[in-house]
């Protein structure tokens, strides 16, 4: 074999490997993800308080759900009984709806989700299962609805939330707990008009 030949098959083996596309159908990787990974069906483990068990044993591995059709509608790990690690969900179509992580059982770190056509619909951190920093969220359109800023669960700074057409439905601040500027979340009436 020529050294052309073999440059040539180094580079279809490398494009092979290359994803074409960040935003790409995940469904299919899931075997990868798991690899090693006890996996069974929803229909298969039991919900018992806040833990999932298999065989009455609190199980370790990945449960999935699947839509009547056979695609795949969900793939969340667990540890103990307990979710720990990625949670995915998708739409039926083999999009990715949703991607949030735990840790025993508590929601951690970064979930995004998206809608159908792809377009991101929330953004949310997380820290020891509540808010921490931003939660972000947008419309269909792709126009953003909210952003608000959280200290362990608590609102903190500015908050902002959008009408689907761009004006601002609310405008606030929070400091300890207290908000201060346009709450905008009802029509105020003028107090000259009362008397």
């Amino acid at each position: 074999m020529s050294i052309t030949s073999k440059i040539w098959y180094l580079i279809l083996a490398l494009l092979s490997v290359i994803p074409c596309d960040i935003r790409r159908d995940y469904s299919s990787d899931l075997n990868r993800r798991t690899s090693g990974s006890f996996m069974v069906g929803a229909d298969e483990v039991t919900v018992k308080g806040s833990k999932v068990f298999y065989l009455d044993s609190p199980f370790t591995g990945q449960v999935r759900e699947y839509f009547p059709g056979g695609a795949i509608k969900s793939a969340i790990n667990y540890r103990n009984g307990l979710k720990e690690g990625e949670a995915l969900k998708f739409y039926e179509h083999g999009a990715i709806a949703e991607r949030r992580y735990y840790h025993n059982n508590e929601k951690s770190g970064t979930h995004m989700g998206w809608w159908p056509s792809g377009v991101t619909r929330f953004k949310i951190s997380y820290l020891n299962g509540l808010y921490h920093g931003k939660y972000e969220a947008w419309f269909k359109n792709g126009g953003r609805y909210k952003l608000f800023h959280y200290n362990a669960g608590e609102e903190a700074g500015s908050q902002q939330m959008w009408k689907e057409n761009g004006t601002f439905r609310a405008n606030f601040y929070v400091v300890r707990g207290r908000r201060f500027g346009l709450i905008g979340l009802k029509q105020c009436k003028s107090v000259e008009n009362e008397y």
